[in-house]
């Protein structure tokens, strides 16, 4: 397979990127040849650019197969894919596509500059981890680099999926702002796949908002890989601010990569070739080196590389060569033959790891010319032609080498030939010479014979001509000879036409034309022959007809002439539209371009046709004029059944003059049953619908149509007639047409309403007129010119319409609602009817109303409430629900409760219907002062502070209150440290009295307690907490405080007697947040956890002994140790494994470790042991603080020997 690669070139001081080229593969070596092993090392470079996958434009691959890896110059690049989802993939992808814009995980494959580096198509594009391992988010990319390769750079950019969903957010993230970063981070390792030694790792920045300066990367930057010089492999992995506390990074973790360039070693290959005087194949003292030859590196049959030529001592070289087998050969010259090497004359070289060959010599021993041919022997030629002569060399090895170039020509008489030095001999004049090749003392002759000139060519004129069909051409052959003279051989040439259908020609070379077309036409004589091409074009026009002949037309009309056209080959071709038209007397008669002649004036006119030279002609008379057109008036009108029109007939002439015809012509109407007319032209409407109107005269008619619609109203009738209504009333008037035949239709909808005056009465459009004032108006109904009229009297306003406010309402049962009655009259106006009206309840048992319109409820229901006045009435329903909390009782009432401790509140509510009902889980409490005390939504109060508070319980609008005193707080446990005492016999131990207050706060109160032990005979104890071991036993020891007590088991054992070097030299070394990797699966690599180091070995129950305290503000946040470990509720440690070989505990988290706000973590290393159970670090514990990162650093020197009840009490 070849492989393409891009080879980086030093030009003008700086890297520069040359065009792409093939990258050679091993072959192997020839059989029967010595191995020549590798001796210097060279290095060259080799670039993976991904273009040798050959992917089509905008396609992407990211299933590399059972192989699992994509291979590009040597480097391997891992993938993984599953078929699950649709198919999930990570590690590495090749793409070609250049989608730049469009935003989501649809378009993970395309980098943000929409092409390779440098321009090009194709690129690699990675999905590698984001957090914790889980088949969304891969565990790292690989890339193995091939043997004995040392990493030089790579190009990087960011995918389109993440550049967007960085720069603008999308549905998991927000857009990236201050503090945000995505890092790419490059670790080599000297083994494959990540394995063996980490070499080094190189970071760079997709995205860096962390200073004053935010960028994201959208173009190719060349991130430098030679610190990581050594690594085998290299993993590429993602490390972004944006973290999801199960999943890592929320960031798309994909980026793109091209150009990984690397190099690797290289050799050369060189010797000399030189004169093997004695042909021994060996160079001895006098056989100096060739000039000029050239030796060829071959890999199996393709050449790899080629050298200068030798220089003056015959030295070649071929340098930077790859590792490989190749065949090596020189390029033989001749007169000399190869002795070095023997057959087959090559060398097969092996280059490993770079190696440089040198003492491949090539020895050739020079031969002896013994004769010379001249070739051909004894040729004739005619005078003025040529003939080329080879010159062929016999060697002493019977070997044959052309020397045409390298002899000497002679001609021994130059009068009958000539020749030049490269062998070419000339006829000059009839005869015969000798011809001869001479090279040192050796010499070749023959003979050659010059005869008389032939012909050589034959010139055939005119050339190209043309000829329309049927016409015909002379053709001329002229004949030129090898000397250069020339005859005319028209009558001697055979005359052949190549098309003889398009063209026929005659022996004496007259050609005819016989259809459209081209033929080639030859002339021939002792096989040699010219000829000419000859175009048939189309016939041409000998004569014109002018059709009609000699017609006459009224003054003012046309008539179209045709000009008929007649070739020379007999055929006819209507030429009207081609001809030019004109008229010889254009007063009389005129013509247009298209042969439309039109008389102007009365006699006669010759009308011409002229195509070319040719024409045609005829005469034409113009008469009188006459009527062309009758135009009937009005046009097409209309009339009402009943009524009559009158039309007028006008005559057009055909000299445009007019003329009244309507008394001349003869009328006619087309339908009599809808419309008749008389001779005069006066036609009348019989009944709906059209009939068309004719005038005749001679041969020319007109006509229009006439349309005869429905009748006419004549008179309008408004009715009701003189009618009277209230004020603020309406009245609908009516209007009846009374039409020209007698019918009457209802107009109403048609007519004009209108009112005078107006501010009497007004009157809509489709004829409802109000009553606006007192009196009276005119009312009036208007279709076209007719009018109907009546008079409208407005009286005073009545009561329309009584409303019962409120509308609707609702009353707890007992409670009384007012209603109103408002009374709204015909012109809008209102008045308040409550006194007037007569009010009634619909359900009596439900609700009673009085003559005042007061509603009480009586039982939980709905009624309606009913005013009435002169036969008007208006309700409302009245809806009687249950009864409504008046008031709320809060209790206990001015209670006092300590510091830290709770008192729980009561919220009894009183209803409107008296009965009651314990609201304490309804309404909501409030304390008026916070900092003395809180209440939750329960009604339980807690102490805050010292002071007194207003407890507030409140449902709806009503509120109900007591007062809370907090007194100061209370002592309610005391803690006894340690809890599991243990001393020696005669030796003493000081106990810690701890005192936790109800505020949640703690006192140390040793010197306070009272102290007692339960056994004097086994220890004692002092009032200040100072315990004496007596004898071994156990006493239980007693801490009380105004009636608060704490105990602790004492243990006693006899006195040990003194081992020597009881402490171990482990001591604890680095607490630090840092991944590791437990494991071969994906969920154990790359775990964010917090390690422990130590110095040594460690017993086997250290993951169990180890305990932490987090320390954030002055205050113990969480102590941690053993199985389970929480930091603040943020950071859950579920596993501690001890990890022997590297003598460290690794505290292994759920979520990733997020630690800014812990400012201390202390570690208690006081019950760890090393393998021999003695125990580690003096007994010391271990402080460090946090880094802005969330990384503690190396251990403090101040550590300090605190006790577990120690950091507990802080």
């Amino acid at each position: 397979m070849t492989i393409l690669a891009r080879a980086l070139l030093r030009a003008d001081g700086a890297w520069g990127r040359r065009a792409k080229r093939h990258r050679t593969t091993r072959f192997r070596p020839l059989l029967g040849l010595e191995l020549l092993e590798d001796r210097k090392l060279l290095a060259t470079t080799s670039v993976a650019t991904f273009e040798s996958f050959g992917l089509a434009p905008n396609t992407y691959v990211n299933n590399a197969g059972p192989s699992g890896k994509f291979v590009d110059a040597g480097n391997t690049f891992n993938t993984e894919f599953s078929p699950d989802f649709g198919g999930l993939w990570s590690g590495w992808a090749i793409s070609s596509t250049t989608d730049t814009t469009t935003p989501g995980y649809t378009n993970q494959y395309s980098a943000i500059t929409g092409s390779g580096a440098d321009g090009s198509q194709t690129y690699g594009v990675a999905f590698t981890f984001g957090g914790a391992a889980d088949p969304f988010h891969p565990a790292g990319s690989f890339v193995n680099l091939p043997d004995g390769a040392t990493p030089v750079s790579i190009e990087v950019t960011n995918t389109t999926y993440a550049y967007l969903s960085m720069l603008n957010g999308d549905t998991f993230v927000s857009a990236f702002g201050a503090g945000d970063f995505l890092r790419l981070t490059i670790e080599g390792y000297t083994g494959p796949n990540g394995t063996g030694t980490k070499i080094g790792e190189v970071d760079f920045d997709l995205a860096n908002f962390l200073g004053s300066n935010h960028s994201i990367i959208n173009t190719w930057q060349t991130v430098g890989l030679t610190p990581l010089s050594g690594a085998g492999s290299l993993q590429f992995g993602l490390e972004s601010s944006r973290n999801d506390p199960l999943y890592g990074i929320n960031t798309p973790a994909f980026f793109a990569v091209d150009n990984l360039t690397v190099s690797t070693p290289s050799g050369a290959v060189g010797g000399v070739v030189f004169n093997d005087l004695d042909g021994d194949g060996s160079q001895d003292s006098g056989e100096g080196g060739l000039q000029g030859w050239v030796v060829e590196l071959y890999s199996g049959a393709t050449l790899v590389a080629t050298s200068s030529p030798t220089d003056g001592g015959g030295h070649y070289s071929i340098p930077n060569v790859a590792p490989g087998n190749y065949t090596l050969r020189q390029v033989p010259q001749g007169g000399f033959s190869q002795t070095l090497p023997i057959a087959p004359g090559v060398y097969q070289v092996t280059i490993t790891d770079g190696g440089s060959l040198t003492g491949l010599d090539f020895g050739n021993a020079p031969l002896t010319l013994t004769k010379i041919m001249v070739t051909p022997a004894n040729p004739s030629l005619a005078k003025g032609l040529s003939q080329q002569f080879i010159a062929t060399g016999t060697y002493s090895d019977q070997s044959t080498r052309d020397l045409t170039t390298q002899v000497i020509w002679a001609s021994s008489t130059q009068a009958t030939a000539t020749i030049n030095a490269g062998g070419l001999a000339t006829g000059a004049g009839l005869g015969t010479t000798t011809i001869t090749a001479t090279l040192g003392n050796v010499v070749g002759t023959t003979d050659l014979t010059v005869t008389a000139p032939v012909v050589v060519s034959i010139a055939v004129t005119p050339a190209n001509p043309s000829l329309a069909k049927g016409l015909g051409q002379q053709f001329t052959a002229t004949g030129t000879y090898s000397d250069q003279t020339t005859q005319d051989l028209t009558g001697q040439v055979v005359w052949v036409s190549g098309t003889p259908l398009t063209a026929v020609i005659t022996s004496g070379g007259l050609a005819t034309g016989a259809a459209l077309g081209t033929s080639t036409i030859t002339a021939m004589l002792s096989g040699v022959s010219g000829s000419s091409i000859l175009t048939v074009t189309a016939p041409v026009v000998v004569s014109i007809a002018v059709t009609p002949a000699a017609p006459s037309l009224a003054k003012g009309l046309s008539q179209q002439f045709t000009a008929m056209g007649t070739y020379s080959d007999q055929s006819t071709q209507d030429l009207t539209g081609q001809v030019a038209w004109t008229s010889g007397t254009p007063s009389i008669a005129t013509i247009t371009a298209g042969g439309l002649a039109g008389g102007a004036n009365l006699g006669a006119s010759t009308i011409r046709a002229t195509l070319g030279g040719v024409s045609g002609t005829t005469d034409l008379t113009v008469t009188a004029p006459v009527v062309v057109s009758i135009a009937v008036t009005p046009a097409a009108p209309s009339l009402a059944k009943g009524l009559s029109q009158q039309f007028t007939a006008t005559g057009t002439y055909s000299d445009q003059s007019m003329q009244d015809l309507t008394s001349q012509v003869v009328w006619a109407s087309s339908t009599q049953a809808t419309a008749t007319i008389t001779s005069g032209g006066l036609a009348r409407g019989a009944a709906l619908g059209t009939a068309t109107i004719t005038a005749t005269l001679g041969s020319a008619s007109g006509t229009t149509n006439l349309t005869v619609t429905a009748p006419v109203v004549v008179s309008i009738a408004v009715t009701p007639a003189a009618p009277s209504l209230a004020k603020g009333l309406s009245q609908q008037f009516t209007a009846t047409g009374t039409y020209s035949d007698q019918t009457t239709q209802d107009v109403t909808g048609l007519v004009v309403w209108a009112s005078s005056p107006q501010t009497t009465a007004t009157i809509t459009s489709g004829g409802l007129a109000r009553g606006a004032a007192l009196g009276t108006a005119t009312i009036t109904a208007t279709l076209g010119s007719v009018i109907g009229t009546t008079e409208l009297t407005v009286t005073a306003p009545v009561v329309v319409s009584i409303a019962v406010t409120p509308a609707t309402p609702s009353l707890a049962k007992g409670s009384s609602q007012q209603f109103t009655a408002t009374g709204t009259y015909s012109d809008q106006t209102t008045q308040d009817l409550t006194g007037l009206v007569a009010w009634v309840s619909g359900t009596p048992s439900t609700v009673v109303i009085t003559s005042g319109g007061l509603a009480t409820g009586a039982a939980l229901g709905t009624s309606t409430i009913t005013a009435m006045l002169s036969g008007v009435s208006g309700s409302s329903v009245l809806t009687v629900t249950a009864p409504v909390v008046v008031s709320i009782a809060v209790t206990p009432t001015g209670q006092s409760v300590a510091k830290g401790l709770s008192q729980q509140f009561i919220a009894t509510g009183i209803y409107s219907d008296q009965s009651t009902r314990d609201l304490t889980a309804q309404v909501i409490w409030a304390s008026s002062t916070l900092a003395t005390a809180t209440i939750n939504a329960g009604g339980l109060a807690t102490g805050a502070g010292l002071g007194t508070t207003t407890i507030t319980a409140t449902l709806g609008n009503v509120i109900g209150t007591s007062n809370l005193t907090v007194t100061a707080a209370r002592l309610v446990t005391i803690v006894v440290d340690p809890q599991d005492a243990s001393l020696e016999m005669g030796q003493t131990s000081q106990l810690a009295a701890v005192g936790v207050y109800s505020d949640g706060s703690t006192r140390n109160l040793t010197g306070q307690v009272a102290w007692v032990s339960a056994n004097h005979s086994v220890a004692t104890i002092s009032n200040s907490g100072l315990a004496s071991g007596v004898t071994a036993g156990t006493a239980t020891v007693t801490a009380a405080l105004n009636g608060v007590r704490g105990t602790a088991a004492l243990r006693v054992t006899p006195t040990a007697t003194p081992v020597p070097n009881q402490t171990s030299p482990v001591t604890l070394t680095s607490l630090r947040v840092e991944r590791v990797n437990l494991g071969a699966t994906r969920r154990l690599r790359n775990v964010k956890a917090l390690v422990a180091g130590f110095s040594g070995p460690l017993s086997e129950t250290a993951a169990q002994n180890l305990a932490a305290y987090a320390v954030s503000s002055g205050r113990l946040i969480r102590a941690i140790g053993g199985p389970r470990i929480v930091f603040d509720g943020r950071v859950t440690l579920t596993r501690a494994l001890y990890d022997a070989p590297q003598n460290r505990v690794i505290l292994i988290p759920v979520r990733p470790a997020r630690l800014p706000r812990i400012e201390h973590l202390r570690v208690d290393v006081s019950r760890l042991t090393d393998p021999q159970d003695r125990p580690i670090n003096n007994g010391r514990n271990f402080e460090a603080v946090a880094t802005p990162r969330g990384l503690l650093g190396s251990p403090s020197a101040s550590q300090v020997a605190l006790s577990a009840a120690a950091v507990d009490a802080l």
